[in-house]
C-alpha cells in the first residue's frame, strides 16, 4: 500500500480549555486563556447566542488558530432527535482545516450513540487502509458555542465535487441512494427500486436527470443478465462491501460517483458508521454489552443494494478476495493504531461524558472500546471465511465419482458431548475434506443421475411410492396391501451408514439434528467457516469435549449434475418429513447455508443426491 493509505491519525497539538469551562459572559470567546486539558485540537463557534437549527445561521469560527467567517446548521435525521446535535459548517471561503485539504464545507459529528467514538474512526481509517478512491478525513475535535462545552465530535470532510476531495469533470455525477428521497428537491426511481437523489449537481436540471436515470438504467439491466462490468468499477464496489461488511454496518449512506459519461460507476465513499460494529439495535440507555456477547457470524450487506447480483459476478468475488488478501497483513498494525488513537482520547472523553453522562456507568468508553475490538477481531475471522466462500466457484459441476466399486472406511467417532458420536467425514470418504458419496434417501448405493425416475421407491413424479408412505391415503400408495405403510423413519436394510459401516453407525435422526443445533445456538457449541485441503465447509467444535467435526459444503445432486457446491452442506436425516402439502414425498436433512454460521433442517424431495454423515450411539 502506498503513503497516501495510511490511517490518518491527527497530530495537530493545540492547547485546549478545561472540559467545563466558559469565558467570562461578555469577552470575546476566541481571546480567552483556557488552561490546556487535552491533546484535541478546539472548535470554538460565537453566534451571539442565537440558536443553532436546521437553517443556517451566520457564526464566526476560531479553528486551528485560524478566525474564520460562514455558517452553521443542525444535520442529519435521525441523528438530530438526540440531546447532542450533529452540525455542518459552511465557510465563506475555502480553507485548510487541521491539515486537511481546504474546503468550505466541514462536518461535526456528535457521535452521541457510540461511547467509544471510534466508530467512525475505524471506518474511515479502512477505507485508506484499503485504498478506496474517495476516502474521507476525519479528527477528533472538541467543541465550543458561545462559551459553552459541547463535548468531543468528530470532524469530517463532506461529500462534495472538489479537486481534493472527489474530482469528476463537468458531466459527472454523485448520487445517493436515499432513504428520504421525498424530502429532496430532484430525485429519480431505478428500474430495481432505488430512489436516488444528488449530492452534484448541487441543482439538477431535466438534462442532469434524464442523463443519470438512463444509465443507471442500462447498468442495471445489464446488471439483472449476469453481467455490469462494462458499467461498474468492480474494485470500488469490492473496496465499498469490504470495509461496511468487516464493520458489520446495518444501516450505512450509500454513494455512487460517475466521474464522467465515459467512465464506470463507482461505489462510494463510505459513510455513517452509526449502526457499526455491534451498535445496531442499542440506544445510549442500554447496558454495555461484554466482549463476545454478540454473534458476528453472518453477512449483512449482501441482500441488500447491487450486491444479490454482485456476489454471483466472479469478477467482483475474484477482486474482493484480492482486496481482502492485501489487507489481512495490515490488520495487526491497524488495530495497534486504533488502540493507540483511542489510549490519546481518555482525558477528552472523561469531560464528554460529564457533559452528556446519559445513562452510561462511569469509564464506559473503556468497556465499549473493550467490545468493538473483540467484536472486529472476531468478524474479521468469519470474513476471512466468508470471502474464500464467496470466491469458491458454485457452478453446476458434473458429477465424475467413481462408483463403480465404492469403499467405505469406517471414520473415527467424535465426542461433541451429545447424546450421541458424529462421524469423522462422510460415508464413504477416506478424510474430512472429502465429500463422500451421494445417497438418496433410503438407498443405500451411489449411482449416476438423481431423480424421481431413478428413485428406489417412487414412481416418476413423487406422487406415488412402494414404501416409506405414512400417510396421504391411496392416492400416494402404490406398494402391496391396503393402504400406506405407516414408516416415517428409515429402517436398517434402507439406511446406507448401518449397512456399510456395521455396528452401532446409523443416519442421525431429525431430533438428533435438532439437539446439535440447540447446542450450537444455545449452548457451547462452536461453529467456524474453515478451508480443508481447498474444500470449504463448517468446523463444529465442543469446547467441553475438545472434539470437533468438519462438515464440507458438498451440495446436492439433482439428475447428474451437483448444485450449491461450496455453498451449502445439505445431509440426510433418517427421519420422512411430515408435509400436508407434499405427503411423504420429502425428507428432512441437516442444512449448513454457506451464508451464515449455522445449522438448521430443512425438508426436499428425498430422490437428491445428499452426502450421509453417520452416528452412534454411546
Amino acid at each position: 500500500m502506498s503513503g497516501n493509505r495510511s490511517i490518518i491519525l491527527l497530530i495537530t497539538l493545540i492547547l485546549l480549555p478545561s472540559c467545563m469551562k466558559t469565558a467570562p459572559e461578555g469577552q470575546n470567546p476566541f481571546t480567552q486563556d483556557f488552561a490546556s486539558h487535552s491533546n484535541l485540537p478546539q472548535i470554538l463557534v460565537h453566534t451571539d447566542g442565537k440558536t443553532i437549527g436546521r437553517q443556517s445561521i451566520d457564526a464566526t469560527f476560531s479553528i486551528d488558530g485560524k478566525l474564520l467567517h460562514g455558517s452553521i446548521h443542525g444535520r442529519g435525521n435521525r441523528t438530530w432527535q438526540y440531546e447532542k446535535k450533529p452540525y455542518k459548517i459552511n465557510l465563506d471561503r475555502e480553507e485548510t482545516i487541521l491539515g486537511f485539504s481546504k474546503s468550505r464545507e466541514w462536518v461535526l459529528l456528535a457521535e452521541y450513540r457510540d461511547p467509544s467514538f471510534m466508530r467512525t474512526a475505524f471506518m474511515f481509517s479502512l477505507a485508506h487502509l484499503v485504498g478506496m478512491p474517495y476516502s474521507l478525513k476525519y479528527g477528533h475535535v472538541e467543541l465550543y458555542l458561545d462559551d459553552e462545552y459541547q463535548g468531543v465530535y468528530v470532524l469530517v470532510e463532506n461529500v462534495r465535487r472538489s479537486p481534493s476531495r472527489i474530482d469528476i469533470a463537468d458531466d459527472g455525477f454523485i448520487i445517493e441512494d436515499d432513504t428520504y428521497w421525498e424530502k429532496e428537491p430532484v430525485s429519480f426511481e431505478s428500474t430495481l427500486g432505488f430512489h436516488y437523489t444528488f449530492k452534484y449537481p448541487d441543482n439538477p436540471d431535466d438534462g442532469h436527470l434524464k442523463s443519470i436515470s438512463a444509465y443507471i438504467g442500462r447498468m442495471e439491466r445489464t446488471l439483472l443478465s449476469g453481467n455490469g462490468e462494462d458499467y461498474l468499477d468492480m474494485d470500488s464496489f469490492a473496496q465499498w462491501y469490504l470495509v461496511t461488511e468487516l464493520l458489520g454496518v446495518y444501516d450505512p449512506n450509500i454513494f455512487y460517483v460517475l466521474r464522467s459519461k465515459e467512465e464506470k460507476l463507482r461505489m462510494g465513499p463510505v459513510w455513517d458508521a452509526e449502526s457499526a460494529l455491534g451498535l445496531f439495535g442499542r440506544d445510549a440507555d442500554n447496558p454495555l454489552p461484554a466482549p463476545g456477547s454478540m454473534a458476528t457470524g453472518y453477512p449483512i450487506c449482501s441482500n441488500s443494494y447491487y450486491f444479490p447480483y454482485l456476489l454471483h459476478n466472479p469478477l467482483f468475488t475474484d477482486s474482493l478476495k484480492r482486496n481482502w488478501d492485501a489487507l489481512k497483513p495490515l490488520l495487526p498494525r491497524f488495530k495497534e493504531q486504533m488502540r493507540d488513537l483511542f489510549q490519546g482520547l481518555d482525558e477528552a472523553l472523561e469531560c464528554n461524558f460529564r457533559r452528556w453522562p446519559g445513562n452510561y456507568p462511569p469509564r464506559c468508553w473503556e468497556a465499549e472500546f473493550a467490545f468493538i475490538f473483540d467484536y472486529f477481531e472476531r468478524r474479521a475471522a468469519w470474513f476471512d471465511g466468508y470471502v474464500s466462500y464467496l470466491a469458491a466457484p458454485k457452478a453446476l459441476i458434473p458429477l465424475e465419482a467413481d462408483i463403480s466399486n465404492p469403499s467405505f472406511p469406517v471414520p473415527e467417532a467424535v465426542d461433541l458431548g451429545l447424546s450421541v458420536l458424529w462421524a469423522s467425514c462422510n460415508l464413504g470418504a477416506a478424510r474430512e475434506s472429502e465429500t463422500g458419496y451421494y445417497f438418496a434417501w433410503g438407498e443405500t448405493l451411489p449411482k449416476e443421475r438423481y431423480s424421481w425416475s431413478s428413485y428406489a421407491y417412487g414412481n416418476d413424479s413423487g406422487t406415488g411410492f412402494q414404501k416409506y408412505c405414512y400417510t396421504g391415503g391411496e392416492a400416494w400408495w402404490t406398494g402391496a396391501g391396503d393402504g400406506p405403510d405407516g414408516l416415517d423413519v428409515l429402517e436398517e436394510a434402507d439406511d446406507p451408514a448401518r449397512v456399510h459401516l456395521g455396528g452401532k453407525w446409523r443416519m442421525p435422526t431429525r431430533w438428533e439434528l435438532w439437539e446439535l443445533w440447540d447446542y450450537l445456538s444455545y449452548g457451547e457449541g462452536q461453529i467456524h467457516y474453515e478451508f480443508r485441503d481447498d474444500m470449504f465447509g463448517f468446523r463444529i467444535s465442543s469446547p467441553d469435549t475438545g472434539g470437533s467435526v468438519f462438515f464440507p459444503c458438498a451440495g446436492r445432486v439433482e439428475d447428474g449434475s451437483i448444485e450449491y457446491f461450496a455453498a451449502a452442506g445439505y445431509y440426510w436425516t433418517s427421519s420422512l418429513a411430515r408435509s400436508v402439502e407434499c405427503g411423504p414425498a420429502g425428507a428432512y436433512f441437516i442444512g449448513v447455508d454457506g451464508a451464515r454460521e449455522a445449522v438448521n433442517e430443512w425438508q426436499c424431495g428425498r430422490f437428491y443426491g445428499m452426502p450421509v454423515r453417520p452416528v452412534c450411539d454411546k
